[in-house]
């Protein structure tokens, strides 16, 4: 059997193994892909987020409905995806380009440093700043005379 003494079977058959012990000791513990778990940790937002915008909590029947309008949202969002609806569509770049600006501007909103702050941080971590040495060489050609190179023409010489 000359092929159970090839590199390369023993190479599947050791990845084979390894990805069923993977499998075995890790089962995918989240939830199937068309399911919508609704957490006590997204309830509390939803009813935050109302309690903020009407100056109440919500009663039962609301709350009940802000949970079912979550469920229909993150339902219609996820075919939207499988649907690919979401790519070269204007709107949605636009939405997402609004959210990164947000994001952006609250990290830029933040206090400039000084030039002392600025000097002690670099003294501090000078190694994040260094850069290695760099070395450059240039190659010089040369030539040996040659007897039989003399018996050509030079280029653009007639022969």
């Amino acid at each position: 059997m000359k092929i159970l003494k090839e590199p390369l079977v023993h190479f599947f058959v050791i990845g084979a193994l390894l990805f069923g012990a993977y499998r075995m000791l890790n089962p995918e513990v989240g939830s199937p892909p068309d399911e919508i778990r609704v957490s006590a940790g997204r309830v509390q937002s939803l009813a935050a987020t109302f309690a903020r915008t009407w100056q109440r909590p919500p009663t039962s029947e609301e709350l009940t409905g802000l949970v079912d309008s979550y469920v229909r949202e993150e339902m219609l969002a996820r075919e939207a995806v499988k649907l690919s609806l979401d790519l070269n569509d204007t709107i949605i770049r636009r939405r997402l380009e609004q959210k990164m600006e947000f994001i952006v501007g609250d990290m830029g909103s933040s206090v400039v440093p000084t030039e002392d702050e600025l000097s002690r941080f670099l003294a501090e971590h000078p190694e994040s700043f260094r850069q290695p040495a760099r070395y450059s060489f240039r190659q010089v050609f040369f030539a040996a005379r040659c007897p039989q190179r003399e018996s050509f023409p030079a280029r653009g010489e007639a022969a």
